[in-house]
């Protein structure tokens, strides 16, 4: 196992998460000053992701055809292009960088993933467990660091922030160009759950409902804070607290699979992230934070 390779792709992997929730501690304080709704503010967080969900088949298929390194740099090229956009363009064009970083994030998201399942065949558990756990520190460090640069430099400035990390991870992907060359995987045997579909209908039903829950978790708890006055930095810890808790939970939950059975750790997890969930509408201070906590634990265990 290449470790270079897995340092690289988790980088990007990291990229990806950060991008997504990077703004949220900041949210409330840009929908107040700019006259946003929830529902203005919640489409706002949407909009990254449903790029990132239209692109990927279509990243998926470039990958095959002309290899996933290409895509990698092409979907970095554009995250890291729009976001310093911003720091120089009108509030108003807010949905357009969203929407923009959410398309190259979703071209790196598959590539990476293509380039780490080829290259890493005979240790994939092991690879797939530092990719996921280095990507997982983004949804941790970005409420945070969103949250403080917000605070310190402006909304704008969290943008920069993300630009900059995009070029420095664009001349990695150029300098380790070797760790990232990948053999083809076209054309390969059948899947070995082809003509199984109507099996795999229960877990995809789960993790759409654990993602949704971790989009209302993690994108609605600072809009919470901010109703009970938090300022921008307190929100950023909450975040982190509650992401925290879903990443490092995800090894556990594993064992904890592998000896009560995974439909049992999926119900159990999803049971655990929906009162979590369902609570925050109703708690302040630390019983606040603990549900977000409990919330981030069981999404985490479903998850995995």
């Amino acid at each position: 196992m290449d470790i270079r390779r897995i340092l690289l792709l988790g980088g990007v992997g990291f990229l990806t998460a950060f991008g997504a929730h990077m703004i949220a501690a900041g949210l409330p304080d840009f929908g107040r000053t700019h006259g946003l709704g929830y529902a203005g503010m919640g489409f706002l967080l949407a909009a990254y992701n449903l790029a990132e969900m239209g692109i990927k088949p279509l990243a998926g298929r470039l990958s095959d055809v002309l290899g996933p390194r290409p895509v990698m740099l092409w979907g970095t090229t554009v995250f890291t292009f729009t976001s310093l956009l911003f720091f120089v363009l009108p509030a108003r064009f807010l949905l357009g960088i969203r929407l923009s970083q959410g398309l190259g994030a979703g071209a790196l998201s598959v590539s990476s993933l293509a380039i780490l399942v080829v290259s890493s065949p005979r240790h994939l558990g092991a690879a797939l467990g530092l990719y996921q756990a280095l990507k997982g520190t983004g949804y941790v460090i970005a409420p945070l660091i969103g949250g403080f640069f917000t605070r310190h430099g402006g909304f704008p400035a969290v943008f920069l922030l993300a630009g900059a990390a995009g070029m420095v991870l664009f001349v990695c992907q150029l300098i380790f160009a070797s760790c990232l060359d990948a053999p083809s995987f076209a054309g390969g045997g059948k899947p070995a759950t082809r003509g199984r579909g109507e099996r795999l209908w229960p877990w995809y039903l789960a993790n759409f409902t654990d993602t949704a829950l971790l989009g209302i978790l993690l994108g609605f708890l600072p809009v919470r804070a901010d109703e009970l006055g938090y300022l921008p930095p307190a929100i950023g810890l909450l975040l982190g607290a509650t992401s925290l808790g879903f990443l490092l939970v995800q090894p556990l939950a594993g064992a904890l699979a592998d000896r009560f059975g995974r439909r049992a750790a999926v119900l159990w997890g999803l049971v655990l992230g929906s009162l979590g969930t369902g609570a925050l509408g109703f708690l302040r201070g630390a019983g606040l934070a603990a549900m977000g906590m409990i919330g981030g634990l069981g999404l985490g265990v479903a998850w995995t």
